[in-house]
């Protein structure tokens, strides 16, 4: 499967689309209000506790559970090269593939193939989704231009000799 999916070949404009999508869907500001929010409503309930307004069990359960969603976000702060790594894997979506595990495999391909046809364990054919097809059909077409310029050297026929 990473063999056929590394000569897939996104258009440069559309990769840098696909990038500003994701720019656009995680800023990092948001993720900077998320963590000024936690933080927030952690010193709220830490407030309700000590003015006896919440009990001991109720406050552990809570404070828990905001320090976990803090320590998510710090995780996602922590990473500045997550688009970087998205456009590699925009480029190569092979790359995708080997990093991903079972499941996320299981989703990238069901995203990208209708059928998937394997026998003996190795792959031998895919139907691309329809949507996927212009991206498919790109392969093709550099395949067929790259052979097309491609001709025999002029002594590679062999001639019959007398």
């Amino acid at each position: 499967m990473a063999t056929y999916l590394k000569a897939i070949k996104l258009p440069e404009d559309y990769r840098q689309r696909m990038l500003a999508s994701c720019r656009d869907m995680e800023s990092e500001t948001s993720i900077e209000a998320d963590v000024a929010a936690v933080k927030s409503r952690l010193s709220r309930i830490r407030e309700l506790y000590v003015w006896g307004d919440v009990e001991k069990t109720e406050y552990l359960a809570q404070s828990q559970e905001l320090r976990a969603e803090l320590a998510r976000l710090n995780t996602r702060q922590a990473k500045p090269d997550h688009h970087g790594q998205v456009g590699k894997f925009l480029q190569d979506i092979s790359l995708a593939w080997a990093a991903a595990d079972q499941e996320q495999r299981n989703r990238l391909a069901s995203e990208l193939f209708q059928t998937v046809w394997v026998e003996d364990g190795r792959l031998i054919a895919v139907t691309p989704m329809p949507e996927m097809v212009p991206f498919f059909d790109l392969i093709y077409t550099d395949a067929v231009k790259d052979h097309s310029q491609w001709r025999p050297r002029r002594d590679s026929n062999p001639r019959s000799r007398p």
